[in-house]
C-alpha cells in the first residue's frame, strides 16, 4: 500500500501521477509538449476520499516495415491524444468513492472499444462529438440503473464528471455536475464550465449569489440511478503556447475563489507543484470536502498565437 504523505492521500489504481512531458506531433516539423500534474486529498473532515482522477495517454501511429521508397514518401505520422478526468462521487459512506471510481473505469472501457478514435479536431465536427458524448453518458446512466436494481444499497450513489480530451492545440471539454475546468492564458484566468447546481440556476434567474449559496450543494445534473436527465455540456477550446488547463472538484472551489486560483494556476511552477499548492491551500482553509486538482500545461514551439479571450 502506498505510504501517505502530508497533503496527498493515495487513491487506489490512480496513484502517483507525476509531472511528465509528452510530445505530440502537430505537423511534419513542429511538436506540442504537455506537462501534467495531479493531486487528490480527502480533506480534514471526510473519512473517505470520494474523488478520483486519471490522466490517460492514447497514440495512433504508422510504421513502414519494408519499402524501397525514398524516406518520407509515405508520409507516415503519429497522432497522440490525452484524456484528463476528475470525478466527485456522492452517496455517502463508501458509495460516493465507488461511484466516481466506477464512472471513470466504465466510461474508459466503453471509449477504448470504439472503432474510431478522434485524434484530431478536423476528424469530426462538434455535433458528432456531442453525439458520441451523449451515447457514452447513456451507457453510464444505464450502468448505474442496472447496478441499483441488482444492489439496492447503491441506489443513491452518483458522481460528477469533468474531462478534457486534448489533441494537439485543441481540447474537448465534457462536463456534468459541479466539478470545474479553468484555463489560464497570459496570467488571466477563464472559467470554462458552468456549475450544474440549483444555486447556479437561481443566480441565472436573478437571485443574489449570497442567497443562492445555501443551494450550492444541490446538483441538478449528475450521473446516478435516479437522475431524471443527465446531459453533458460539451465545448471545444483552442490552447495556445503557455496555456494551463485545470480540472478540479468542488472541494477546491469551496475554499478558493477565482482570484486565488488564478494566483496558483498562472504561476511559473510545474503543474505538479501547482496542484500541490492548490490542494494544500484548500485543505489549509478548512478542507471541508475532498479536494482534487489536475493541471496540464501546453508548450508549442514557434506556434501562432491563439485569439485572446
Amino acid at each position: 500500500m502506498a505510504k501517505q504523505r502530508q497533503g496527498v492521500w493515495p487513491i487506489p489504481e490512480f496513484n502517483a501521477l507525476v509531472s511528465r512531458y509528452f510530445p505530440s506531433p502537430v505537423d511534419g516539423t513542429s511538436r506540442v509538449f504537455y506537462e501534467y500534474g495531479g493531486v487528490s486529498d480527502r480533506g480534514r473532515v471526510n473519512p473517505h476520499n470520494e474523488d478520483h482522477f486519471a490522466v490517460i495517454h492514447r497514440t495512433r501511429s504508422q510504421h513502414a516495415v519494408l519499402s524501397n521508397l525514398p524516406e518520407g514518401d509515405l508520409g507516415l505520422h503519429s497522432d497522440e491524444a490525452y484524456l484528463l478526468i476528475v470525478a466527485d462521487g456522492v452517496g455517502g459512506n463508501a458509495f460516493g468513492e465507488l461511484a466516481s471510481r466506477l464512472a471513470i473505469r466504465t466510461l474508459w472501457e466503453v471509449a477504448s472499444q470504439a472503432a474510431h478514435w478522434i485524434m484530431r479536431v478536423s476528424d469530426i465536427d462538434l455535433d458528432d462529438i456531442r453525439e458520441r458524448v451523449d451515447a457514452h453518458v447513456e451507457v453510464l446512466q444505464r450502468f448505474f440503473r442496472e447496478r441499483a436494481l441488482s444492489q439496492p444499497a447503491t441506489a443513491q450513489m452518483g458522481t460528477t464528471w469533468t474531462s478534457a480530451y486534448v489533441m494537439g492545440q485543441d481540447a474537448i471539454i465534457a462536463h456534468i455536475g459541479d466539478s470545474r475546468a479553468y484555463l489560464c492564458r497570459n496570467g488571466r484566468l477563464r472559467r470554462v464550465t458552468r456549475d450544474h447546481t440549483l444555486a447556479q440556476m437561481l443566480i441565472e434567474t436573478g437571485l443574489q449569489a449570497e442567497k443562492a449559496d445555501r443551494f450550492q450543494h444541490v446538483l441538478v445534473n449528475c450521473f446516478g440511478a435516479h437522475a431524471s436527465e443527465t446531459k453533458a455540456e460539451v465545448r471545444c477550446v483552442h490552447l495556445d503556447d503557455g496555456d494551463s488547463l485545470l480540472l478540479c472538484t468542488d472541494g477546491l472551489t469551496r475554499h478558493l475563489d477565482d482570484a486565488q486560483i488564478e494566483q496558483h494556476l498562472c504561476s511559473p511552477k510545474t503543474p505538479q507543484a501547482i496542484c500541490e499548492s492548490l490542494v494544500g491551500a484548500a485543505v489549509e482553509d478548512g478542507g471541508t470536502d475532498n479536494v482534487t486538482a489536475v493541471v496540464v500545461r501546453i508548450n508549442v514551439p514557434a506556434s501562432e498565437a491563439a485569439v485572446d479571450f
